[in-house]
């Protein structure tokens, strides 16, 4: 997978000469693996590969006021389109029939990521026919990707019901790749009347290398930004280092919500019985986890125990796996509400010596069971690991 050589390719240096992973251990019969909540899901519709030139450009949280202008008046750059994205609150969905298939218990709503695309700025990069599909979107028209409608269980004229009392009608399905891994897609005027505003990233058409893109974007922020080819990653998105939200809602599941304090949220109690198991650990202590994510972590301490390095992992600086919380200051949903990420060795220097965030054994473990380390992150977050598993 290209996530997966990327972030070989920038903690190569750390991983030289790190042991040969042994077999992954069978999960622990203490934390039986269910299936989850998710349908299986398919994504290999054959599509036509996007053009080159295309690149796509992108910020932590969010892209700076009049960036996108910034990048239309580049040097060699030809063709820009913003997405904007966030989470819209969905209470139920219907079958074009009418027939209901899923819905939040009463005061919850379903987090659904949503991607508000301006259609003319997009045509260039998508095949004709999505261009066509975006560019006759109505008011209350939607378009969903194939990963989306499997796990929805939807297909073109379904209806979504909002939290704020609108119907959206499926008008399309389509491959990820062309909108980002979106759960769902708007135009850019329907996004606005629902609060979609924030710039998360852009595709950016240029006839220079990825190289002079990135050199001239850096002049436009003095903060990070990130520059992908196509080679590069799956699919053109935001936050391209970690999984898609529908990617982690096929592996671990989907929860309704309800925001509570600040950034914390209450997740919908019959979810987390079927999903968030509370075990003890080894090396790590008692917590809860996904009932999946704790069987990972179970996977990676016997390894490091049985090739006799078990100070990898400094316990006293272990901060837990779940926590139903946005990320902070954000409405963006962080891993650890799924019970799919963990902090460890958090807050030690990042040296890769012993409980180290960034020592060479733990970093193998985690990452050949597809667990990502935020060291090398755009943002760095030492000491946070993910799962990020595959497309898309």
């Amino acid at each position: 997978m290209r996530r997966i050589a990327l972030f070989l390719g920038s903690t190569a240096i750390l991983l030289a000469g790190c042991f040969d992973a042994p077999p992954v251990a069978d999960p622990p019969a203490i934390i039986p693996l269910v299936t989850t909540t998710v349908e299986d899901i398919s994504t290999t519709s054959t599509t036509i590969p996007a053009a080159e030139g295309w690149f796509v450009v992108s910020i932590t949280a969010e892209l700076p006021e009049d960036f996108s202008a910034g990048l239309a008046a580049l040097d060699g750059v030809d063709a820009v389109s913003v997405v904007r994205v966030e989470n819209l609150e969905l209470v139920q969905s219907r079958e074009a029939g009418g027939t209901v298939v899923d819905e939040a218990p009463d005061g919850f709503y379903i987090p659904v990521e949503t991607h508000a695309i301006d259609p003319a700025g997009h045509a260039e990069y998508v095949p004709e026919g999505v261009a066509s599909l975006l560019a006759g979107l109505g008011r209350n028209d939607a378009v969903l990707s194939e990963s989306s409608a499997a796990l929805r269980r939807l297909d073109v004229g379904s209806e979504l019901l909002l939290q704020d009392g609108t119907t959206l009608i499926v008008a399309g399905v389509v491959a990820d790749e062309w909108i980002g891994a979106a759960e769902v897609v708007l135009s850019m005027e329907s996004g606005a009347r629902r609060g979609i505003e924030r710039e998360r990233y852009a595709l950016v058409h240029s006839d220079g290398s990825r190289s002079e893109l990135e050199q001239q974007v850096s002049t436009l922020t003095e903060e990070p930004v990130r520059v992908r080819g196509r080679e590069e990653v799956d699919v053109f998105r935001h936050a391209d280092a970690v999984a898609s939200q529908i990617a982690v809602k096929a592996e671990f599941g989907e929860f309704a919500l309800q925001p509570t304090q600040g950034d914390f949220i209450e997740i919908d109690p019959a979810w987390l019985e079927a999903n968030i198991v509370e075990v003890e650990i080894p090396l790590l202590g008692n917590d809860k986890c996904h009932r999946k994510f704790v069987a990972i972590l179970f996977d990676v301490v016997r390894e490091l125990e049985r090739a006799g390095q078990a100070d990898a992992i400094d316990s006293s600086a272990y901060l837990g796996c779940w926590n139903s919380r946005f990320i902070r200051g954000r409405k963006d949903l962080s891993r650890h509400a799924w019970g799919a990420a963990a902090d460890i060795n958090f807050g030690n220097e990042p040296d890769g010596g012993s409980g180290s965030p960034t020592n060479p054994a733990l970093l193998e473990a985690m990452l050949v069971r597809d667990v990502l380390s935020g060291h090398a992150w755009t943002d760095p977050d030492p000491g946070h690991f993910e799962w990020f598993g595959g497309a898309p």
